[in-house]
């Protein structure tokens, strides 16, 4: 009777465990999708920076010699 009791507590106890850890992979996904679009945006952001530098770069060379 008593071992029941304790198997009753421990399923209920992995269920409620299971439980959180899914809510809190679901939580870990949300976390990891904006981590990843503000990593883009700073690639992103870094090629911009690139390419204008690269412009710049070019048009103060042809400046130059024109």
């Amino acid at each position: 009777m008593e071992r029941n009791k304790k198997i009753s507590v421990l399923k209920k106890e992995s269920k409620s465990l299971s439980r959180i850890l899914g809510e809190m992979k679901q939580e870990l996904d949300v976390l990891m999708v904006s981590v990843n679009a503000q990593q883009a945006s700073e690639r992103e952001e870094k090629i911009r920076c690139n390419d204008d530098i690269r412009n710049r770069t070019a048009t103060t060379f042809i400046q130059s010699y024109w």
